[in-house]
């Protein structure tokens, strides 16, 4: 297996892990989060997973405030934990299908790779 390196979430998520400046993406609870993500390989070139990456959210404890939600684009929920790929782009996105009900918290996405490490950011739900 040859080297993959992360891009970091994209667009509407805020990747405050790669992007110091950028603030915790808000979004509104019961709206479908397109989480997406690109890997490359040493060159730098789009390559794709090794094995097929997993999705999962788990809620905080920590309550989020009232901030203005994310604008986003509309994109069909996925079924599961399963990302798809978009060749042209060299992107897999997930719709992560929320509930009203989840408003309030903060919740940590994750995309397990299957390299023995998730790569994660926070999100909040109001």
């Amino acid at each position: 297996m040859g080297v993959r390196t992360f891009s970091g979430f994209l667009q509407p998520v805020n990747d405050t892990g790669e992007v110091i400046t950028a603030s915790t993406s808000i979004f509104r609870a019961g709206s479908t989060v397109p989480v997406k993500f690109r890997l490359f390989d040493a060159a730098g070139n789009p390559v794709t997973a090794a094995v097929p990456p997993k999705f999962s959210a788990t809620r905080t404890s920590t309550r989020a405030s009232s901030m203005p939600n994310e604008s986003m684009e509309v994109i069909a929920a996925s079924s599961g934990s399963a990302f798809s790929y978009d060749s042209l782009t060299g992107t897999y996105q997930c719709g992560w299908k929320t509930t009203k009900s989840m408003a309030g918290y903060y919740w940590t996405i994750s995309v397990d790779l299957g390299y023995g490490r998730s790569d994660v950011v926070l999100v909040g739900l109001r």
